[in-house]
């Protein structure tokens, strides 16, 4: 079992740097500030803090989704420029509360927590600019399929807090 989680997790990502180093150093796209203007802020650092408040953004959209667009252009989302900045703070609970149910799923051996978790993140992880840059910076519509993980968890989360508390 563990040599086929293991052989599921490493095949993509080779495939995905074999993919990557096949177009060598020059880029596939040049994007503009029109389309993604995230990608051409002047640091990692600051590229990094901007795309992890998108990604509490997204979160928030499956929370709350009120508000909806098809595409947030430039302007919609203010970059992260500060290390200080409180997003960065959101941020940081937001990655520990996946990591937490990731945790909770692998400890408890709860195959629903891990498979919603797989339905939220893989689907994600395209869109996400974490491998590389995309041409949205926000878009509902690429939460789709994650959201169908979202909807499977959160009810098994909430129904395990309410047995557990009494």
């Amino acid at each position: 079992v563990a040599l086929v989680t293991i052989l599921l997790l490493l095949c993509p990502a080779l495939v995905v740097k074999l993919h990557m180093s096949l177009h060598g150093a020059t880029a596939m796209y040049k994007w503009t500030i029109l389309e993604n203007d995230i990608s051409l802020l002047p640091s990692f650092l600051h590229r990094a803090m901007s795309y992890g408040h998108v990604h509490c953004l997204y979160l928030y959209k499956l929370f709350w989704p009120f508000r909806l667009c098809y595409d947030y252009g430039w302007a919609c989302i203010s970059p992260v420029m500060a290390v200080l900045d409180y997003r960065n703070m959101v941020t940081l609970g937001v990655y520990g509360l996946v990591v937490a149910f990731a945790v909770a799923g692998a400890t408890r051996r709860n195959g629903v927590y891990l498979w919603s978790g797989a339905m939220l993140v893989v689907p994600f992880l395209p869109a996400s600019n974490l491998l590389f840059p995309v041409g949205t910076v926000l878009g509902e519509r690429l939460l789709y399929l994650p959201s169908m993980g979202f909807c499977l968890g959160l009810p098994v989360l909430v129904l395990d807090v309410m047995v557990e508390s009494g």
